[in-house]
């Protein structure tokens, strides 16, 4: 709503490449997964700007804390809670952090 007070919400998502290994099956394997990560912001329209964040702000946000930790690495070592269960329910629980 262009000029009133209005409630919103955006997601974005990022994605990056990374290996994991499983801790039963050996060196072999380890492989690789392209993972998505979204994220989803809420709240109100700031008066005069139109906008809930600026989209460039969040990407680089996103990019510094999810992408360059963990792109191209192994999961196993990069997430402690990846260890013995290289699940994608500990990679967000380690975005969540």
């Amino acid at each position: 709503m262009i000029g009133g007070s209005a409630t919103c919400a955006l997601t974005r998502a990022i994605a990056f490449y990374a290996t994991h290994s499983y801790a039963s099956g050996g060196p072999a394997s380890r492989h690789g997964h392209l993972y998505r990560v979204e994220v989803t912001l809420g709240g109100s329209i700031a008066p005069g700007r139109e906008m809930l964040i600026d989209l460039g702000t969040l990407d680089a946000l996103l990019t510094q804390a999810v992408a360059e930790p963990l792109a191209g690495r192994h999961l196993n070592e990069a997430i402690d809670e990846a260890a013995q269960a290289p699940s994608c329910e500990a990679v967000a629980a380690w975005c969540w952090r």
